[in-house]
């Protein structure tokens, strides 16, 4: 009888092993199978020990991944072959895809029912697309925002600017805050660089003007535009009629920053990645004012994963896996980071961080400084004819006949 029972024993423990070891067959990463080692190279924003919480939690679900950080300006990158996931800038997508460099995201999004690209801002999504198809995932973004002197305002007893202030509102501070005898203005332009070109297109397209028929894939400039008159005008007004701003003979080279550092301008515009550059300053940050149109302009980073990784499924479960953090420099797209988390990420100040949240539904990638399509071979003329008008208006030249001869010389 004891003979029998164990032989029953043996047969159902036979059967058990037989049928596990059907089953690991079946399922990646059993005991009896384990899932083969696969390293992923990761290219990181800001210092790869900010990605050690993350990598620590991501390996947890993921044994057999192992994450290499690699460096070498991944935004800026041309080999990808020492990578498999890594930044790219919202102006480099076009030179990537056309290179074939990075593969296409959409197979990814569809399959990995965790992921909603509905969870990040649209405007950056948009900027990281070519022709409809997805070339990376929003990660981090820059935007302008309005720098102010918190030392000048307390002196002048002006109130510091509100998150919904308006250009109205701007310029009332902006004649509070100056004293041209003393060489004291309220707002410091742009004569140089692409803050030349932003202040002014701020205003213009606030309020209903354009300077390119598509920000994303411009076609043709526009800059005789009627629509773009009345907002230049006012600009110039900051100079010439309110006083506002310093005139020529009245700039302190270098201008503006040597006048900002020695504390004679108020206000003035900059990317919130600026801040660093101020932090000598007792600074403020906010929002840039409000037009009838809301608006302010970005500059979108993404993730991406070269097209010849030999780990395409790992590199996507890393990439989808980080942006749910956020990242170690700037703002992050995923709209449902709570405030808590971003704070607890980022290297920004609050009210940095703040004043750039506040800006993140309002931006619009500069998809058009990419320099692709039609633009590429105008390129140079175009920005030359483009910031002879600015310089032009800012030196008191009627603003009309200004831009209608940076039209013609254009060439676009």
């Amino acid at each position: 009888m004891r003979d029998w029972r164990l032989c029953r024993l043996c047969h159902v423990a036979a059967l058990i092993l037989v049928a596990l070891l059907s089953l690991s067959g079946c399922v990646e990463g059993s005991p009896f199978n384990p899932a083969p080692p696969v390293t992923v190279r990761f290219a990181p924003l800001g210092p790869a020990e900010a990605y050690a919480p993350m990598v620590e939690s991501f390996q947890k679900k993921h044994r057999n991944v192992s994450i290499e950080f690699v460096g070498g300006g991944p935004r800026f990158r041309r080999d990808l072959s020492e990578v498999d996931v890594l930044p790219v800038s919202q102006f480099m997508v076009p030179f990537l895809t056309e290179q074939e460099a990075l593969a296409e995201l959409t197979p990814f999004i569809v399959e990995d029912s965790e992921f909603e690209l509905d969870d990040f801002y649209p405007n950056a999504v948009a900027a990281l697309q070519v022709e409809g198809q997805q070339w990376a995932i929003p990660y981090t973004g820059d935007v302008v925002v309005m720098y102010y002197n918190k030392d000048l305002f307390d002196a002048y007893g002006v109130a510091y600017p509100e998150p919904d202030w308006t250009w109205d509102m701007f310029l009332e501070r902006a004649r509070a805050l100056s004293n041209p005898d003393a060489g004291q203005f309220g707002f410091a332009y742009h004569q140089m660089g692409i803050f030349s070109l932003l202040e002014p297109m701020l205003l213009i397209y606030q309020h209903g003007g354009q300077l390119f028929d598509d920000l994303l894939e411009p076609t043709m400039m526009t800059l005789d535009d009627p629509r773009n008159i009345a907002p230049m005008e006012w600009y110039a007004d900051l100079i010439y009629r309110h006083h506002v701003a310093p005139a020529p003979g009245e700039r302190l080279s270098p201008f503006p920053d040597a006048g900002i550092r020695g504390g004679q301008y108020a206000m003035w515009l900059g990317w919130l990645s600026d801040w660093r550059d101020w932090e000598d300053l007792e600074l403020g940050v906010a929002p840039v004012p409000r037009g009838p149109t809301f608006l302010t302009f970005g500059s979108i980073t993404g993730l991406g994963i070269a097209a010849e990784t030999l780990a395409p499924d790992e590199s996507w479960d890393w990439l989808s896996y980080v942006t749910r953090y956020a990242p170690p420099e700037l703002l992050p797209l995923r709209t449902t980071l709570q405030p808590s988390e971003v704070l607890m990420g980022t290297t920004l100040p609050q009210e940095a961080l703040a004043a750039g949240q506040a800006s993140l539904p309002y931006m619009v990638g500069l998809g058009f400084f990419g320099r692709g399509g039609e633009l590429s071979s105008h390129w140079g003329t175009t920005m030359q004819a483009l910031n002879g008008a600015l310089v032009a208006i800012q030196n008191g030249e009627p603003v009309g006949p200004a831009l209608s001869a940076a039209q013609r010389k254009a060439g676009f």
